[in-house]
C-alpha cells in the first residue's frame, strides 16, 4: 500500500466512526487501536514538504536518523542479524518509551525490511511527519548498505501503532 492510499484508508475509519472513541487524560479522542500497516510500494515515500509538529519532532527525526545510519556495522558482521534495533525513549527518560518506541532493521532475501512500533501517534499532527521520518531512515540505511552489495533490494516498512488517534474538538 502507498501512503496516499492508506491515508483515504484512515480518513475514512475515522469520518465513519469506524473506530473508537474514549476519554484519555480528559480529552475525547477517535482511536485505531492496534492499527497495522505496510508500505510496499517506494514510490509513496518520502512525504514532501513535511514540517515538524514541534522542534523536538525535528531533534527526534535527526536522531532517528543518525541512529538508523549507525546500524550498517551490525549487518558487515552478520548480514542476517536482528541486532540491528533503535529504541527510543519519551524525552530521555529511561522509564518511559517513546511514541515511536522500536524500530527494527533486518535483511531477508536480498531485501531490507523496516519494523516499527508505535506507542501512541496523533493523526492530525504527527502521521505523515513520522511516515516521512520511517522513509528516510530507511533511505539513509538502504544507501549505506546498497554501496556495499549492490543486489540489495528495497523491501517493506511494517508499522504497528498502539493508539491511532484524533482529537474530538469540543
Amino acid at each position: 500500500m502507498n501512503i496516499t492510499s492508506l491515508k483515504y484508508l484512515i480518513e475514512n475509519k475515522f469520518n465513519t466512526n469506524d473506530c473508537g472513541r474514549l476519554t484519555v487524560s480528559n480529552r475525547r479522542i477517535k482511536e485505531l487501536f492496534n492499527f497495522v500497516y505496510v508500505l510496499n510500494e517506494y514510490s509513496g515515500l518520502p512525504i514532501e514538504n513535511v514540517e515538524p509538529e514541534s522542534v523536538e519532532d525535528k531533534i527526534e527525526r535527526q536522531r532517528l536518523i543518525k541512529k538508523a545510519k549507525e546500524l550498517y556495522r551490525y549487518f558487515e558482521k552478520d548480514l542476517y542479524t536482528r541486532q540491528a534495533v533503535v529504541q527510543m525513549k519519551y524525552n530521555n527518560d529511561l522509564k518511559l518509551a517513546s511514541c515511536l518506541s522500536l524500530f527494527q532493521f533486518i535483511i531477508r532475501d536480498n531485501k531490507l525490511f523496516l519494523s516499527i512500533f508505535v506507542r501512541s501517534q496523533n493523526y492530525d499532527k504527527n502521521f505523515e511527519y513520522d511516515n516521512n521520518t520511517y522513509s528516510q531512515m530507511y533511505s539513509e540505511l538502504f544507501k549505506i548498505l546498497s554501496n556495499k552489495n549492490n543486489k540489495l533490494k528495497f523491501g517493506e516498512i511494517n508499522v504497528k501503532i498502539t493508539s491511532l488517534h484524533r482529537f474530538i474538538e469540543s
